[in-house]
């Protein structure tokens, strides 16, 4: 809403695509997207009330040069893995299904350790299980991870003691999963 003027979703995809790579989190619905290309494959629907516990674990990944390399390899190692877990996550959004999208995103985090390593993924995830969250994601080119729980099953102060006990993350973040896309909050006169 820069200038008092709105854009379209697709007009901030071709801006972002200019500069590289993005996600679909622009979108408000969970699609199926095209982060090189901008194509909308397929819009999966609303996500269910599902918080998530973001863990920086520090450090930082140069995305320009990250998108260069050539993965094709890999990623054709890990179709298979990839499909199930988008069979999982679309069958959680479809059924309402926290605990599917959960598995789905947790096989998609460990497939994506043979792309962009995370050292205390295996640790992140057995204290989310000890925790009784439902399963962790990942920032596929980022320092993040999250930890996937339902609102009143998880305490975060506890799950956040037990990472920073164990020196796991540098900065904690508390975040609900939304449908809306982005918003414009205010505008500011010039």
């Amino acid at each position: 809403c820069a200038l008092g003027e709105e854009i379209s979703s697709q007009e901030i995809v071709k801006i972002a695509l200019s500069i590289e790579p993005t996600d679909g989190t622009l979108f408000n619905d969970i699609v199926i997207f095209d982060h090189r290309n901008g194509a909308l494959f397929k819009i999966l629907g609303k996500a269910p009330d599902m918080k998530i516990f973001v863990i920086d674990l520090g450090g930082k990944v140069d995305t320009l040069e990250f998108n260069k390399k050539d993965l094709t390899e890999i990623n054709r190692q890990r179709e298979g893995e990839v499909k199930e877990a988008l069979k999982l996550v679309e069958e959680g959004i479809k059924g309402e299904n926290p605990e599917l999208i959960a598995k789905g995103a947790t096989i998609s985090a460990f497939s994506n350790q043979k792309i962009l390593y995370k050292p205390a993924l295996d640790r992140i995830w057995k204290i989310s299980q000890d925790a009784g969250a439902l399963g962790i994601n990942v920032a596929h080119s980022g320092t993040v991870v999250g930890i996937l729980a339902e609102p009143s099953k998880v305490n975060f102060k506890e799950l956040k003691n037990s990472l920073q006990d164990k020196k796991i993350g540098k900065a904690f973040y508390e975040a609900k999963i939304v449908n809306e896309g982005l918003q414009c909050i205010s505008t500011v006169e010039m």
